[in-house]
C-alpha cells in the first residue's frame, strides 16, 4: 500500500474540513511523537512536511510524488503508534471504522485480530519506514 493510497482511504473518515494538502500534512502530525506541527527556535518543523508547498503536499495526497528518504527518515525516526491509534479512535465512531477496515480490506491484507485504530497505524508505521528505506 502506498501513502497515497492509504490517504485517500483515511480521508472521508478523518477530514477535519482541511484540504487534501492540509491533511497531509495533519496525518503525519498524528503519528510524530510530541508537537510536531509547532515552530522550532531555528524556524524549523519537527514535521519536515509542515514547510512543504501545497503543490507538493497534493501530489504526495495523489500519487504523483513519493516523500523522501530523509523526510521519511525524519517522520520515522519520531513515530508514535499509539498516538495515532487514539486518533483514529477518538474521530471516528465503531461504525466508521468497521466502513474504514472495509475500505482498506482490497488494497491490503489486513490482520484478522487486530481493532482499526492498530491496523491503521501499523500500516502508516509500514509504509513509512519502507519510504524511508529507498
Amino acid at each position: 500500500m502506498t501513502l497515497s493510497q492509504f490517504l485517500k482511504v483515511l480521508y472521508p473518515y478523518c477530514n477535519e474540513g482541511e484540504s487534501k494538502s492540509e491533511f497531509v500534512v495533519h496525518m503525519v502530525n498524528q503519528i510524530m511523537d510530541g508537537r510536531p506541527g509547532r515552530m522550532r527556535e531555528d524556524g524549523s518543523y519537527q514535521n519536515p512536511l509542515k514547510d512543504k508547498d501545497t503543490r507538493t503536499l497534493l501530489n504526495y495526497f495523489n500519487g504523483e510524488r513519493s516523500i523522501s528518504s530523509k523526510d521519511a527518515s525524519t517522520i520515522y525516526s519520531s513515530i508514535k503508534t499509539e498516538k495515532f491509534e487514539k486518533y483514529i479512535s477518538k474521530h471516528c465512531s465503531m461504525d466508521a471504522q468497521s466502513r474504514l477496515l472495509d475500505d482498506l480490506t482490497p488494497i491490503t491484507a489486513v490482520p484478522k485480530n487486530e481493532m482499526t485504530p492498530q491496523i491503521c497505524s501499523q500500516l502508516f508505521e509500514t509504509i513509512l519506514r519502507e519510504l524511508a528505506s529507498k
